[in-house]
């Protein structure tokens, strides 16, 4: 079963050497994107009693834009 990390290193090899608007390494996008999710997800679990899983929230924050800003 892949695993949050396996999505991360698979993200980054994705988006390799790509840069955002603002010409900074787009994986900074996709760490603050992970970031937050993370975030609610430990919230929804914590405070409004949801059954979140984690490490599949991390997985979909980390490969969210791998097939639309990836080309071959």
């Amino acid at each position: 079963m892949p695993t949050a990390s396996d999505a991360h290193r698979f993200e980054a090899e994705a988006h390799f050497g790509q840069m955002d608007r603002s010409s900074k390494p787009f994986i900074r996008h996709i760490n603050r994107v992970a970031a937050a999710a993370d975030t609610r997800a430990r919230h929804a679990r914590l405070t409004d009693g949801l059954r979140v899983n984690a490490a599949t929230v991390l997985q979909a924050a980390y490969l969210h834009d791998v097939l639309e800003c990836v080309t071959q």
